[in-house]
C-alpha cells in the first residue's frame, strides 16, 4: 500500500469522508468485502476514474488472514464487470509492486495483461518501489465473457 495502516479509528474519518464524496461525485467507488458465511472482513476493493477519459483504475487490499483463497479474484471479476457495464469504461488498469506476486496473480486471473514496467512507481519509506502496469480493454473483457 502507498499509505501506512491507521493507528486509531479516528485516523479513518477523513479517508471515509473522501470515499463518500468520491462516490457521490462518480469519481471512485470503494467496496468492503466480507465473507458470505461469517461476515468476516476480507478486504477492500475500489475502482477510480483515471486521468484519461474512459480509463478506470482498479485497486484492492486483502486481509492477510484471507489471502490466497480466491476472494480477491472473485471480487475483482465483479468490479471489472461493473467498470465495463455500469461505468462504461474503455480500459481498466491496475498497478502492482513487483514484489507483490499475489496481486499480480489476481490481475492476470481476471484477464489483465502486462503493459509496462515502471522502475520508480511510488515511494515508500523514502525508497522507490518498482511497479508493473496491467490493463484489460473492453474488447478483451467481452471476449472473456463469451468463453
Amino acid at each position: 500500500m502507498l499509505w501506512e495502516p491507521p493507528q486509531s479509528i479516528e485516523e479513518l474519518n477523513e479517508p471515509f469522508k473522501r470515499s463518500l464524496q468520491a462516490w457521490d461525485s462518480g469519481s471512485a467507488y470503494t467496496f468492503t468485502i466480507e465473507s458470505a458465511k461469517t461476515s468476516a472482513f476480507i478486504g477492500r476493493i475500489s475502482i477510480r476514474k483515471g486521468e484519461t477519459e474512459g480509463v478506470w483504475n482498479l485497486g484492492f487490499w486483502t486481509h492477510p488472514e484471507h489471502q490466497r483463497q480466491g476472494y480477491m479474484t472473485e471480487a475483482a471479476k465483479v468490479i471489472i464487470e461493473f467498470g465495463f457495464t455500469v461505468l462504461d469504461a474503455d480500459r481498466i488498469e491496475a498497478y502492482h509492486a513487483l514484489w507483490n506476486t499475489g496481486s499480480e496473480k489476481v490481475l492476470k486471473n481476471v484477464g489483465m495483461k502486462f503493459v509496462r514496467y515502471i522502475p520508480q512507481g511510488f515511494q515508500k519509506h523514502g525508497k522507490w518501489v518498482d511497479e508493473n502496469l496491467l490493463t484489460i480493454e473492453r474488447e478483451a473483457f467481452q471476449a472473456l465473457k463469451e468463453i
